[in-house]
């Protein structure tokens, strides 16, 4: 199945710092499900009482800085590696990478790639074209998108700073470095060798 070329692999990935963000404003930061850090993260074997209670401390002053540095001992797949997800031996063999912000274009794109060989209609005709939505009148992931590169960049600054940013460029290096992801770089500040100095 892995290797097969009757076997279509599609992978979905999203770019990194806006992955990072979404993350903490989803897991650290609202009060509907903040409750998932704090059971994943504030309540780890190793820490002392009084990292525990910092830890929740963190959480209530949405503490961006703090929740970059716990992503380095509480790992989890909402902000670990996307690089990562499968073995390094397999990515030469996925057919297909769709990316978050193109989703709907990308689905329709792998769906019309993926044809019957009974009678030769694509999965986009027979499953993807109609019938979702609120309505089911939708095509499938045809959700109209508001993003925008620059919208984006400018949303992330808000919460990003410089250092910040170098922090995340450091630890998820291996995502944009990776031929398989092919990830635009998104650079949010300009810095030069003594902001970088100024952060470590």
């Amino acid at each position: 199945m892995m290797t097969s070329d009757e076997w279509t692999r599609a992978i979905f990935v999203r770019e990194p710092k806006e992955r990072t963000l979404s993350a903490f404003l989803n897991k650290f930061v609202d009060p509907n499900n903040n409750d998932y850090f704090r059971r994943h993260c504030c309540s780890m074997l190793h820490m002392s009482p009084a990292h525990r209670k910092e830890c929740k401390a963190k959480q209530k002053t949405a503490d961006f800085g703090y929740f970059l540095e716990r992503t380095l001992d509480c790992k989890n797949p909402h902000w670990d590696l996307q690089s990562e997800f499968i073995d390094d031996k397999w990515w030469p063999y996925v057919t297909s990478v769709g990316y978050m912000h193109t989703v709907g274009p990308d689905s329709k794109i792998l769906l019309e790639s993926i044809r019957s060989i009974k009678d030769g209609v694509t999965a986009w005709d027979r499953f993807g074209k109609s019938g979702w939505g609120d309505n089911s009148e939708q095509g499938f992931m045809q959700i109209p998108s508001t993003y925008h590169p620059t919208n984006a960049r400018e949303k992330m600054r808000k919460y990003y700073t410089s250092c910040d940013e170098a922090f995340v460029e450091r630890q998820l290096a291996k995502d944009w470095l990776s031929s398989y992801l092919d990830f635009d770089e998104v650079h949010l500040y300009d810095r030069n060798e003594t902001d970088t100095f100024m952060c470590e």
